[in-house]
């Protein structure tokens, strides 16, 4: 099963996904300078543009079952 899982999602899917887990909870870091940096990085990883934490949670409990990361599709 993983196989196919990376297949389709790409080799590092896992590492991807645990990426962006960590990005959307520093979204709620006390310092702003961490909130700007995880946003940037989530939007590269993610192709999504959300102004708020709230947003990007709601978007990513919807998505982090199918997520594929911007760079995989770039690279096709």
């Amino acid at each position: 099963m993983e196989e196919v899982l990376k297949l389709y999602y790409g080799p590092n899917f896992r590492r991807e996904r645990e990426a962006v887990d960590i990005l959307v909870r520093a979204l709620d870091s006390e310092q702003e300078t961490v909130r700007t940096v995880a946003m940037g990085h989530l939007q590269r990883l993610t192709g999504q543009a959300f102004d708020d934490a709230r947003a990007w949670r709601d978007w990513w409990a919807d998505h982090r079952s199918s997520f594929s990361s911007m760079r995989k599709e770039a690279k096709s």
